[in-house]
């Protein structure tokens, strides 16, 4: 459906966030739609800046989503954290097969970085 940017109004834009799905049908989460709507506030404030919209920005009246994760992740239960952190290098290392894989973890588990961040990491 296509509607003229000057016929957008908050209420339209704030159906218009939560109605978005991903593919799944699952709404998308509160800070992807607060990602969402702060994109859709450039694009507004863009038009208004070549003329096209004189109108006030209608982004700005809706309310950004609550900022507190909506399924918090829970810690590993302290069994689970004692059989993937041995006392010993030699135990580290048998359990994850070499000792770069057991810093991996261990760097995980004491940061709380998720493997994608480390994996990121570059010396500088």
């Amino acid at each position: 459906m296509t509607r003229r940017i000057r016929s957008i109004s908050p209420p339209l834009v704030k159906l218009s966030l939560a109605g978005f799905a991903k593919q799944n049908a699952e709404p998308y989460a509160r800070a992807t739609r607060n990602k969402m709507r702060y994109a859709l506030a450039l694009m507004f404030d863009y038009w208004r800046s070549i003329g096209a919209l004189r109108a006030d920005n209608p982004v700005d009246a809706v309310e950004r989503y609550n900022k507190a994760p909506q399924a918090p992740r829970t810690a590993l239960p302290r069994e689970v954290i004692e059989k993937l952190c041995p006392p010993t290098h030699g135990a580290a290392v048998k359990l994850y097969g070499s000792s770069m894989y057991a810093c991996f973890f261990f760097a995980m588990n004491d940061t709380g970085a998720r493997p994608g961040e480390l994996r990121a990491l570059r010396w500088g």
